[in-house]
């Protein structure tokens, strides 16, 4: 079986973006719908971490596809 760490290992697409009120906008691109929003990147970066456990929690748990990293290295 799949572990969460062992699939968070692979080169998943982050993108950080900063918004207008200064706050960071932090989603992983081949997980849709797990996202975050914080206070600094890397406040973003943790907490996509954390989102990012939970989405693929979600996932394994109703047994659907985990999609394959964009990025090959």
């Amino acid at each position: 079986m799949l572990q969460i760490s062992d699939i968070l290992a692979g080169p998943y697409t982050r993108e950080f973006g900063q918004e207008e009120d200064g706050s960071w906008f932090a989603p992983i691109v081949e997980f849709p719908g797990c996202m975050t929003v914080g206070a600094t990147r890397e406040e973003a970066d943790q907490m996509l971490a954390d989102a990012a456990v939970g989405w693929l929690t979600a996932m394994l748990e109703d047994g659907d596809p985990i999609p394959e990293p964009i990025a090959t290295t």
